[in-house]
């Protein structure tokens, strides 16, 4: 799995703001300790 750096790198490659961004670095810590997989959903407006 990779590291929570590199997660957030590739998240946020286009992407103009992520609410709450503190949030998700918590929920991927997690992730990466339990080795379970995160679901994320994902929000646009057009």
């Amino acid at each position: 799995m990779l590291s929570v750096d590199k997660q957030m790198e590739i998240i946020k490659r286009g992407v103009v703001e992520i609410v709450p961004e503190e949030e998700l670095i918590t929920k991927l810590n997690r992730s990466v300790k339990t080795g379970e997989p995160l679901h994320i959903k994902y929000g646009a407006v057009l």
